[in-house]
């Protein structure tokens, strides 16, 4: 977002700029900073994160929540991909990890590329039915691992 004048005919005499970063897992905060000083490289700009950084993380895949999901995808679609995505959205995930909490983002709807073109839109919408078959499947994992972390030592 760029800040300057509030008036389209006047030159402001100081204005702003803010940026929304996601750094992949394994990038350091600090050194994207660096790195973003030395790209503008004028020590009269100054470049503070509006928010504290947090370093990029993600969960393995070889987890009893992890295959539970792709069990269930399965039984509802065969031909699906269960696949670690990057997405360029925020979520708390990166702030459960640390604590040792796996946390994926599964969304048990069917991105086509029609329902994909509507996000942020006016438009945007998910049918009823994935909805529906949506909240099954995830009530489906979440029994599942709960009865199966019952039974485990």
């Amino acid at each position: 977002m760029l800040k300057g004048s509030e008036q389209t005919n006047v030159i402001p005499d100081t204005s702003s700029c803010e940026l929304d970063v996601r750094l992949l897992p394994g990038e350091d905060p600090q050194a994207f900073l660096a790195q973003l000083r030395a790209v503008v490289a004028d020590d009269r700009i100054a470049i503070e994160p509006i928010s504290r950084y947090r370093a990029p993380n993600s969960s393995p895949t070889n987890t009893l929540l992890y295959r539970t999901i792709e069990q269930v995808v399965h039984q509802h679609n065969p031909r699906a991909l269960v696949v670690p995505a990057l997405n360029s959205g925020y979520t708390e995930s990166q702030m459960y990890r640390p604590l040792g909490i796996f946390s994926y983002g599964f969304i048990p709807v069917e991105i086509t590329p029609e329902l994909d073109s509507t996000e942020h839109a006016a438009n945007e919408r998910v049918p009823a039915d994935q909805i529906r078959r949506g909240v099954k499947m995830l009530y489906e994992v979440v029994a599942r691992v709960a009865n199966q972390q019952d039974t485990q030592p």
